[in-house]
């Protein structure tokens, strides 16, 4: 890498992040960094060829308006020219579930919002091969190390730092200690100025400080709003046939009911075989789609909140929404074509529309339908009923996420919890086999058996609307995906509705 400016494009979707970094790099050659070019969205920026090609670097927002980052990363990864390019991926709270693939994918460095704006200039030093990287690790290296530094890191992996912080999170750096006069000191010429020394008078970091995007200090966890929505994507799945669909679509049913602000509600189901989740509604009760998963799935380029909105099933009396799966045997030939990669940008589209999305997947759990739902999701839902079999199935099934997990690098069988279906007196599975055979995983909860459950189902009726001894236990999963607390509720059913 040479002295001169290192090129870097920015694709964000917000104005304002690429103003502000923009605004850094503007007339201050002493970074040595400039802004060639910036996009908000994929289509705009493969439009942008040429500006592409010149870039030494490109910062890439996970989450875009017509897709997302991967799309980009995987763009420039097929390009000879911009091949070997280094590439930073930005994501945030409700797109970290990207950073596996991301790597996957050839990513050099990743950045969880908000960021330290002098670790993103120090990176794109490094990954540039700036000299700028060595002389402030030189700087770096001799000053005294201290107990509490300012600047957080941000890596894949983020550690949390339990320290308070109170002051800003940018320092100047130190002074130098004046030569004493009997000393001969030679001051080096330096071809460019070291951006990371400031004065009071010109501090380049001190405009952007405390700017909400970028800003190191996070705001504290502890304190949260009961009123603000949660954003939440949960997969149901078993290795055999064990009711989990009746339960996706009651537990919906009892979070519309119960939340005293109601979510969005979207499902999806993913058995593309034999998709099932809109049979347990009334058709009468359903606004039919005019669109389905194929449909939006054949180019993604074009996929917007318009678009998928046309996909979308309504149910009117509960206010959940069905992504289309068509169940009619024509559509068997098209199963094939429906990629992870695919069904990845369909849930960044239902994230942005729905507070919770609900993915029923099929059994095949070596597939990528199945695997990389669980992988994107925020909780994992494995049902199992008392029987023998199903305990063997699901130890398999969680063998094929254990390999999983070591090969991605990333947590999917902590997020990863089992229930009990249809248990009985005389049927059930004690603690101790599943501390034995399922990794030492307890039940989130046990759903007692209702013959009852099947006739509501043939019905498209919800069983959660009865006192049947089901009921408790379903309120109790809704609550255990979303924070419902239907203490106002409480009195309304024979059973109590959390287990102590």
């Amino acid at each position: 890498m040479n002295n001169n400016k290192i090129k870097l494009y920015i694709v964000d979707p917000n104005t304002n992040f690429i103003d502000t970094i923009e605004g850094l790099f503007f007339d201050k050659p002493e970074l040595g960094i400039n802004v060639i070019g910036s996009s908000t969205t994929n289509s705009a920026f493969e439009k942008d060829r040429q500006k592409i090609s010149q870039a030494d670097i490109y910062l890439v927002s996970a989450n875009l308006p017509d897709g997302t980052g991967i799309k980009i990363v995987e763009f420039l990864k097929k390009n000879s020219v911009t091949a070997t390019k280094p590439m930073i991926f930005t994501i945030d709270k409700q797109t970290r579930n990207h950073a596996t693939i991301a790597r996957q994918r050839g990513v050099n460095k990743i950045f969880q919002k908000p960021f330290s704006i002098k670790e993103l200039i120090q990176s794109i030093y490094v990954l540039c091969g700036s000299p700028l990287a060595e002389k402030e690790a030189a700087q770096e290296s001799s000053k005294p190390k201290t107990t509490n530094p300012k600047l957080v890191t941000r890596s894949p992996k983020p550690q949390q730092n339990t320290a308070k912080e109170t002051k800003s999170p940018f320092k100047p750096a130190d002074t130098p200690t004046p030569a004493k006069s009997n000393e001969k000191t030679s001051i080096p010429k330096r071809d460019i100025q070291n951006p990371f020394k400031t004065n009071n008078e010109d501090d380049l970091f001190k405009k952007i400080e405390n700017n909400p995007l970028l800003n190191t200090q996070e705001a504290d966890v502890t304190k949260t709003n009961t009123n603000q929505l949660v954003k939440t994507i949960v997969t149901f799945t078993s290795v055999s046939s064990t009711g989990k669909t009746s339960l996706l679509v009651n537990v919906a049913y009892a979070i519309r009911k119960y939340a005293k602000i109601k979510p969005k509600i979207c499902l999806l189901d993913l058995n593309l075989l034999f998709p099932s989740v809109a049979f347990h509604f009334l058709n009468s009760e359903l606004k039919l789609a005019s669109r389905d998963i194929y449909d939006i799935s054949a180019d993604l380029n074009y996929l917007n909140e318009d678009l998928l909105m046309e996909a979308l099933t309504y149910h009117k009396p509960s206010g959940i929404y069905m992504l289309n799966t068509p169940a009619e045997t024509e559509f068997i030939h098209k199963i094939g074509t429906i990629k992870a990669d695919q069904i990845e940008r369909i849930l960044v589209h239902l994230r942005d529309i729905f507070d919770v999305i609900l993915i029923d997947t099929s059994n095949a759990i070596t597939e990528d339908l199945v695997l990389f739902p669980m992988q994107f999701a925020d909780k994992n839902l494995v049902v199992l009923e008392p029987n023998y079999l199903n305990v063997v199935g699901v130890n398999k099934f969680f063998y094929v996420l254990n390999r999983l997990e070591d090969s991605m690098k990333e947590p999917i069988i902590s997020k990863t919890h089992i229930l009990l279906n249809k248990e009985t007196k005389n049927k059930s599975i004690y603690s101790d086999t599943t501390k034995d055979f399922l990794y030492d995983k307890k039940f989130v909860v046990r759903i007692p058996e209702d013959p009852k459950f099947i006739d509501f189902a043939n019905k498209g009726k919800f069983i959660v609307d009865s006192d049947s001894i089901a009921t408790s236990s379903i309120i109790d999963l809704a609550n255990f995906i979303y924070p419902i607390n239907p203490k106002d509720d409480k009195k309304k059913t024979k059973f109590p509705i959390f287990k102590k």
